[in-house]
């Protein structure tokens, strides 16, 4: 069922629309205290205002600072305004709070790759496949199939190309 919310954001109301269920740009919290600032975060959100998300998410985590969801949107609200350093952190009290909050390595991997930190991108990533089941065995299923495709002859002309290939550079 749809419901209609004015929601009073910084610079003027916003009208927007919830459905039951939907979830949005921000998961939406079990205390009632916190609901209203959720669905405010997600219209913010969906009317290109991430500065106003940052600033309700903020809010939102002074009265609850263990939502890791909270922690993890509030890094989405950083990024979206090309603020890296607070995105990092903010993904980082995520993964603080919620270690098994796969979408914080997710984003938080993004972030270091953006910003050129590849090392410890890829440390992120490798984080997040530990704590994805579902991603890890896809990823081993998907690793059969190619190891079973694999021939030692495939592998020797593929080899033997690639050196044909460097010394006819050097020449």
């Amino acid at each position: 069922p749809e419901s209609v919310h004015d929601v009073q954001l910084p610079g003027g109301a916003i009208r927007g629309r919830a459905f039951d269920g939907e979830r949005g740009g921000a998961e939406l919290g079990p205390g009632e205290r916190e609901a209203p600032l959720d669905l405010a975060v997600v219209i913010a959100y969906r009317v290109g205002r991430p500065d106003v998300a940052a600033e309700l998410l903020q809010r939102a985590i002074r009265i609850n600072s263990t939502r890791a969801d909270a922690w993890n949107n509030l890094g989405e609200a950083y990024r979206a305004m090309r603020m890296a350093h607070e995105s990092i952190a903010a993904y980082r009290g995520a993964i603080e709070r919620d270690p098994k909050l796969v979408p914080a390595y997710n984003n938080l991997g993004i972030v270091m790759a953006l910003t050129s930190r590849h090392d410890e991108a890829i440390a992120a990533c490798m984080l997040r496949l530990l704590r994805d089941p579902v991603l890890r065995t896809d990823l081993a299923a998907r690793g059969l199939v190619r190891a079973r495709a694999y021939t030692w002859s495939a592998g020797a002309d593929t080899m033997v190309g690639v050196l044909e290939e460097a010394a006819a550079g050097s020449r």
